[in-house]
């Protein structure tokens, strides 16, 4: 099972990344420093920024943030979403979404009865993690 990288905030006070990772993101992203770029504006998903935080580690926060990457298994693309509170962060996955969506899938294909059952019972019992 693949999985993708996201950027999280696991301290109070918000998603700020330093001065030198966004500085750095700007170069390798080949863009000019502008005073319009905001450096908590950045997809928590991209590539680079990830990169960056992987080789600065805390240095790639700013103060009172800790934005560290976590993992997402790729099936849950589409249905995660970051919470906040106070800053503080975390990954929420809706599982009960997933399950709805596969089951719409399994009986939208054209199978017998029996095993659509099966399958839907296969989705309703598995145990689901990121």
């Amino acid at each position: 099972m693949f999985s993708m990288k996201v950027l999280v905030n696991h301290e109070y006070g918000g998603f700020h990344l330093s001065h030198w990772a966004f500085l750095r993101y700007l170069d390798l992203e080949g863009y000019v420093w502008c005073q319009e770029y905001v450096r908590h504006d950045i997809d928590r998903e991209d590539k680079s920024m990830i990169a960056i935080v992987e080789e600065l580690g805390r240095d790639a926060s700013s103060t009172c943030c800790n934005v560290e990457v976590q993992w997402v298994a790729d099936k849950y693309k589409d249905y995660y979403r970051i919470y906040e509170y106070d800053g503080y962060e975390r990954i929420h996955i809706h599982y009960s979404r997933f399950k709805l969506d596969r089951i719409k899938t399994i009986i939208e294909q054209d199978l017998d009865i029996c095993v659509i059952k099966a399958l839907i019972h296969q989705v309703i019992d598995e145990k689901l993690c990121y």
